[in-house]
């Protein structure tokens, strides 16, 4: 599922996407507060989501057994 994280740039907003699930909007307003483009923000806050998705799988996946 992180695989599919991208975003989706329109007039005026990004749309950041977890397969057809938007899962945040980026206006401009957003990117002048972090003193960035907004393109910018929207892929820094994908990878931040992508990050927490493998982070969150990674914790709570089962700890593989080791021979005896």
């Amino acid at each position: 599922m992180t695989g599919s994280i991208r975003v989706l740039e329109d007039d005026g907003y990004s749309s950041i996407m977890v397969g057809n699930e938007r899962v945040m909007v980026l206006f401009d307003a957003d990117a002048r507060i972090e003193q960035v483009e907004r393109q910018t923000l929207g892929l820094m806050n994908s990878t931040r989501i992508g990050t927490a998705i493998a982070d969150y799988r990674r914790e709570r996946s089962p700890v593989p057994e080791t021979g005896p």
